[in-house]
């Protein structure tokens, strides 16, 4: 299941979305002001991440420091 979800989440990075105007999340985080938005991206999905026993939970850090933003 994680291995999905990793997969799910590298492709993710690289797909526009409306939400970030049409910028792919990789894209947005480079952007001055766009990168804000993919950070609540990624603090909602990790949230919904808590429900699940810890070895299901996919690593949102890892996430942001391949998209190079902070947490």
């Amino acid at each position: 299941m994680l291995r999905e979800k990793a997969r799910f989440y590298d492709a993710w990075i690289d797909e526009p979305h409306r939400s970030l105007e049409g910028m792919t999340p990789r894209q947005a985080a480079a952007h001055p002001r766009a990168w804000r938005k993919v950070e609540v991206i990624l603090k909602v999905k990790e949230h919904a991440e808590r429900e699940l026993p810890a070895e299901q939970r996919y690593d949102f850090d890892g996430m942001r420091r391949k998209l190079g933003i902070a947490k």
